[in-house]
């Protein structure tokens, strides 16, 4: 008999990940009225894939079992904390908003804060962990007075943002949901996404006229486009969140054929080569949300091999859920012998910016400096990708954390 909380053996843990977010996705996009028949083991990782994937409160919501209290216990606490956090972040943007206002400053609102005014989910139902916003470079140093006039501390900068923690909070409360969990503001220059090695700037669709205060995107287009790179950068990682696919495809019957276009092709006229693989996960797990016409058009405009990596991809391969450190994630999206050998560089030589990047990264998640992997050299993580098959810090952190709770949630 397995030590209650104990991690089982990597094939093991690896098996049940997969069928356990696999049956968490279908649940999510048409539920069932049976409950699975996992054992205290498999529904302690399912708090893991809840999590991980940003969906408890879809859950609450949607789900028509009950396996018993620790779970609905643990819904109903992450439902109630999304709530909270939900309440907090709506503050928070007004005050921005005025603020920039008051700066004659302009912002926009990127995905979540873009998408919750639109009504897409019931309340408290979609994760608001931060809030992005987008700036013209020569205004940020502006912007982020405003900011700060509102009550954040800018704490550090990475290549893609500048970030900023609300003054007097800390380290998480809990890698679950919780209103106690630090607020923060990303400020971006740019909005691009390397696939895998090349940028993909999509920052000129994203931009509307310059209005003070925070603004929304031009177009739901534009909107649904930032989405669906997010979405493919992700998928390149391996750091999908299924509650990105649950975005697009609410989103989706909101759009018009102008808006499809601005998906699909770029302001030159070039068909967008990306774009495929998150419509297309998209449509497996929530089927007749994107218009076949328009997966028609993405497929056409996929690399073969990433075409063919997309049509057998299913959610557990391309998300947080997958457990397995891979030596060149997302390799299937170099395009040229040249694209794959900056990949390989990028992943034996990473340059100085993506050092100081998981650096922050750690100083922000402290359970990320719990584990050895990262008191390890570079070299040495290079020879265990390449022999073994190392686990995911944060997938495995996750699980522990999942595992250890009471199932409360709190």
């Amino acid at each position: 008999m397995s030590t209650p909380g104990a991690i089982p053996p990597l094939r093991v843990l690896e098996r049940i990940l997969r069928d356990v977010t696999e049956r968490l996705a279908r649940e999510v996009a048409a539920p069932s009225p049976e409950a699975p028949s996992w054992n205290e083991l498999e529904w302690g990782i399912a708090r893991a894939v809840a999590t991980m994937h940003g969906i408890s409160a879809l859950l609450a919501d949607q789900t028509r079992w009950d396996p018993g209290p620790q779970w609905q216990g643990f819904l109903r606490e992450q439902s109630r904390q999304l709530r909270l956090r939900e309440q907090r972040t709506i503050e928070l943007l007004r005050a921005l908003d005025a603020s920039l206002r008051a700066a004659d400053c302009s912002a926009v609102m990127l995905k979540g804060s873009s998408l919750l005014p639109r009504g897409l989910y019931a309340p408290g139902s979609r994760p608001m962990s931060d809030i992005d916003v987008l700036v013209d470079a020569a205004a940020s140093d502006r912007v982020a007075a405003a900011i700060r006039d509102c009550g954040f501390i800018e704490k550090h900068s990475m290549r893609r943002h500048r970030v900023f923690y609300l003054a007097g909070e800390n380290a998480p409360h809990s890698m679950t949901e919780h209103v106690s969990n630090p607020f923060k503001v990303e400020l971006h220059t740019r909005i691009a996404e390397p696939l895998p090695a090349t940028k993909v700037d999509i920052t000129s669709t994203l931009r509307p006229a310059q209005v003070p205060g925070l603004v929304d995107y031009p177009t739901t287009g534009a909107l649904a486009l930032h989405l669906a790179i997010h979405a493919a950068g992700n998928m390149r990682a391996r750091a999908l969140r299924l509650i990105q696919l649950c975005d697009l495809a609410r989103l989706a019957p909101r759009m018009s054929d102008a808006d499809w276009q601005v998906v699909l092709v770029d302001a030159s006229g070039v068909r967008r080569w990306w774009v495929a693989p998150p419509l297309l996960l998209t449509a497996r797990y929530f089927p007749g949300t994107i218009p076949v016409g328009v997966l028609e058009m993405a497929r056409a405009a996929c690399p073969r091999r990433l075409r063919r990596a997309a049509d057998r991809a299913i959610l557990y391969d391309v998300s947080w859920s997958r457990i397995d450190v891979q030596a060149l994630p997302g390799s299937e999206w170099a395009r040229t012998p040249l694209e794959w050998l900056r990949l390989a560089r990028s992943r034996v030589l990473p340059d100085r910016g993506g050092l100081d990047d998981l650096a922050a990264a750690r100083a922000a998640l402290p359970w990320l400096g719990r584990d050895r992997w990262y008191e390890v050299s570079h070299l040495r993580r290079i020879v265990r990708w390449t022999l073994s098959r190392p686990p995911r810090v944060q997938t495995l952190s996750t699980v522990r954390a999942a595992l250890a709770a009471d199932g409360s949630g709190k």
